[in-house]
């Protein structure tokens, strides 16, 4: 049975393992460093982690923010030994049942094949690439901001579509007032 727990952002040890998965799995410009992970997204209360538990077994993660409108998806991570099993798919059905809401997330440009079989992987799962140059920011002042492609499950308006991107760089990586 596959099942999203959300995480206790007060549990020192679920944070350490969302910290190890999230190191192991993305490019050091793609994350927070942990003092940014423990003095500001676990106390944003937009800022929502779930394991994802298959057959009582953490096999990954999924890291959100509520953005009103949308929820979007700042990691998601199955760990490798559980990949290629439908969990990934599964676990975004979840998702989207949990929330019954658009959601969001960034993907790299297809600059490898790692970043065209996620593009595949997401289009498999109902996501479509939004019409907008977009650049993830930089999480802190030594990592680089990254162009990156902006995916949704719906579509949006043009002004609906600015005004989620500019509460996400808002809310998630500090930017603008």
């Amino acid at each position: 049975m596959l099942e999203l727990i959300k995480i206790d952002k007060k549990d020192e040890s679920s944070i350490n393992y969302i910290e190890n998965i999230i190191k192991n799995n993305f490019d050091e410009n793609e994350y927070r460093d942990s003092y940014e992970l423990y003095n500001y997204s676990l106390k944003k209360d937009e800022f929502i982690a779930f394991y994802i538990k298959y057959n009582n077994e953490v096999v990954g993660i999924i890291n959100t923010w509520n953005l009103g409108e949308c929820i979007y998806v700042e990691h998601f991570v199955i760990e490798k030994e559980y990949r290629n099993k439908s969990l990934g798919s599964k676990s975004l059905e979840l998702l989207k049942n949990t929330f019954n809401k658009n959601i969001i997330l960034e993907v790299n440009v297809e600059n490898t094949d790692v970043d065209k079989k996620r593009i595949t992987f997401y289009k498999k799962n109902g996501f479509k690439i939004l019409d907008i140059k977009y650049y993830q920011e930089a999480y802190s002042d030594n990592k680089n901001k990254i162009e990156m492609y902006l995916m949704s499950t719906k579509e949006f308006e043009k002004k609906l579509l600015d005004n989620v991107v500019k509460k996400l760089k808002k809310l998630v990586y500090k930017i603008g007032d």
